[in-house]
Order: C-alpha cells, then sequence, then structure tokens
C-alpha cells in the first residue's frame, strides 16, 4: 500500500508541476496578445494616442511630460524610434509591470488578472498611457507597505511619481498601521468625505488658492483640472464614484470588514486584508472630497482602484468554499466581459 501511496503522491506532484507550466505559459500568451493590441492600436482612434505621437517629434511639447515619459522617448529613440515602436515599449513595460504586481500581492492571480483586463487594460494601456505605467508600482508600494519597509515604499512611490505625477497621492499611505485592526469609522469616511464635499463645491476659489501653493509640478496639473471645468469639457464627463461599479465594491467592502473584524491580525493575508480595506476607505473618502472637480476626483478613485479594485475581489473569494467558487467564477468572468464592452464603448468608440 505505501508502494501505491507513494505512487500517488508522485503523479500528483507531476500533474501540479504540468499545471502550474500550462497557466504560466497561458499568461504569457494572453500578456503577449494584449501587448500586440495596445501597442499596434491605429494612431489616433482615441485624443491621447495622437497627443503623444504629435510631442514625439515636438521637444517643446515633451517638457511639458513626467522625466518618465521623456526617458521613455530616449530609449524608443535610442532603439528604433517611431511612434508605433513607443506604444509597444509602454505597452510592455506596462502590462508587464501590472501583470507581475499582481502575481506578487494578490492571493488569487486568475481574478485579479481578469478584473485588470476588464477595468483598467483599455483604460490604462491605450488611452491614459502614462498613468497606466505608473500605476503598476502600487502593488509594490503595497507588498513593502505589508512588510513595513517604509524605506523601499518611498523609493517604490517615488518612482511612479517620476512617471505620473498624480501618484504622489500615494504617500498618503504611509499613515496607515497594517496590523492595527481596521475600526469601523473607517467606513464612515466616505460619509464624511461627502459632507466635507458640500463645503468644498461652495468655496473653489479657496481651494484653487490652496493648489495654487502646491510644487509647480501639482499646481500645474490642478490648474488646468479647474479650467476644464470653467470651459464646461467636464460638463459630459461621468462620475466614477457614483457609478454602479462603485456602489458594488463599496458593498464588497463593507462585507469584508464584517469578515475580519473579529479576527486577529496576524497572518500575512489578514495584515493586507487589513491594510487594503483601510486603502479603499480612503479611496472613497478623497473620491468624494475632490468631487469639487470631477476629473481631479476620477483620476484619484481610478488610480487607487488599481489596487483595491483588483485586489478585493481575490481576498474576497477566499472566504467561500469550494462549491460557491463555481457559481463566483462564471459571474467574474460575465462581469469582465460587461466592463470590457462599457470601457470600450466610453473611451474608444467615440
Amino acid at each position: 500500500m505505501q508502494f501505491f501511496d507513494n505512487l500517488y503522491s508522485y503523479n500528483a506532484k507531476v500533474r501540479s508541476k504540468y499545471l502550474r507550466r500550462l497557466y504560466l505559459f497561458l499568461t504569457i500568451f494572453i500578456v503577449i496578445i494584449l501587448i500586440s493590441i495596445a501597442g499596434g492600436r491605429e494612431i489616433g482612434s482615441d485624443n491621447d494616442s495622437l497627443m503623444y505621437a504629435t510631442a514625439l517629434d515636438q521637444v517643446n511639447l515633451l517638457l511639458g511630460f513626467e522625466p518618465g515619459f521623456r526617458l521613455i522617448v530616449s530609449i524608443n529613440n535610442f532603439i528604433s524610434g517611431g511612434s508605433s515602436n513607443f506604444f509597444y515599449l509602454y505597452a510592455f513595460l506596462a502590462i508587464f509591470l501590472k501583470t507581475f504586481g499582481i502575481y506578487k500581492v494578490s492571493p488569487n492571480f486568475t481574478i485579479s488578472f481578469i478584473l485588470y483586463i476588464g477595468l483598467y487594460f483599455i483604460l490604462h494601456e491605450m488611452m491614459q498611457i502614462r498613468i497606466g505605467l505608473a500605476s503598476g508600482f502600487i502593488f509594490f508600494s503595497f507588498l513593502y507597505l505589508v512588510n513595513q519597509n517604509r524605506k523601499k515604499f518611498i523609493l517604490v512611490s517615488s518612482i511612479a511619481v517620476f512617471f505620473h505625477y498624480s501618484t504622489i497621492i500615494s504617500f498618503v499611505l504611509l499613515f496607515l498601521k497594517p496590523k492595527k485592526k481596521i475600526r469601523f469609522i473607517y467606513l464612515l469616511l466616505p460619509v464624511l468625505g461627502l459632507f466635507i464635499n458640500f463645503f468644498l463645491e461652495k468655496n473653489t476659489l479657496l481651494i484653487q488658492s490652496f493648489f495654487e501653493l502646491m510644487p509647480s509640478f501639482i499646481s500645474d496639473k490642478t490648474s488646468l483640472y479647474f479650467q476644464s471645468k470653467m470651459s464646461g469639457e467636464l460638463d459630459h464627463t461621468v462620475s466614477l464614484i457614483y457609478s454602479l461599479n462603485s456602489f458594488l465594491y463599496f458593498i464588497l467592502l463593507v462585507f469584508m470588514y464584517y469578515r475580519i473584524k473579529n479576527r486577529e491580525i496576524k497572518s500575512n493575508n489578514d495584515i493586507a486584508l487589513n491594510l487594503l480595506l483601510k486603502i479603499m476607505a480612503i479611496q472613497y473618502f478623497l473620491g468624494f472630497i475632490l468631487m469639487f472637480n470631477i476629473e481631479f476626483s476620477n483620476r484619484v478613485f481610478s488610480y487607487m482602484g488599481v489596487l483595491t479594485f483588483l485586489l478585493i475581489p481575490a481576498f474576497a473569494v477566499k472566504e467561500f468554499n469550494k462549491q460557491s467558487k463555481l457559481i463566483i467564477y462564471p459571474l467574474i468572468v460575465i462581469y469582465l466581459i460587461r466592463m470590457v464592452y462599457i470601457s470600450y464603448a466610453l473611451n474608444l468608440n467615440n
């Protein structure tokens, strides 16, 4: 009997080894397809790609972008040049960074990767490519924050700012304590943010004056948001925080809070989940506060969502048994298809 037990154990290990290799191959295959789609898209299919293609040949326009963007332009020019190769290079860096980041921090890579494709692939890798690359660093910032390695957190977050200035909001997370259990007050933060926004809406001149005191790379960007609002460019912009998607994720936040509130925060999984819930509460808080300018709110809310919206469902699935997961996975795939369609309709089919 011992012989057959050992043989079964050996065969199981072999099967597991081959399944892991197959899974890796499939992931690499999908990543290559995504890079091909994002890098090979027609220039002009969206306004952003046309702007970037124009900026590549004009030094005065390049100076208006972050140092990281100019670095990639220099690398592209050194390799071969051309706008087509530039978009392939950006797509490769951003998709690889996000895929590896998800692998490092998600308790369920499959779910988080599926959600990335549905929620962010078109928006980031085919339109907002600068924040698309910069946002990939947030997974590593989160990892170092969970491990309480503040020096590496600051280093990685600073690199993200090098590629897009708006990611400076990540430094707010330094004030969070991963092992200190989340309290009910965090669930009230979105409500508090909503009330604060009522005040800020009536005092936009005060807010503008406040941002003018910031460093130029922040004040210049925020002034553009305020100008866009005054000119009416944002009148038809859809608010992300008031969307059905946002409402469903807030329900998930409340659900996961009650799942963890009576646990002892000891395991790495619970420490990460505990921190993630705090970050998500702050995400909603900032999203509501910044609603005095819808574009500003959307940028911050969407950026922090790269972390929370991709990871929270992966943690939530762990709370269910195997039978329930058979129902959950098809629902996630349906949700993916819906979000890809909505993202395409809103962003590229204009």
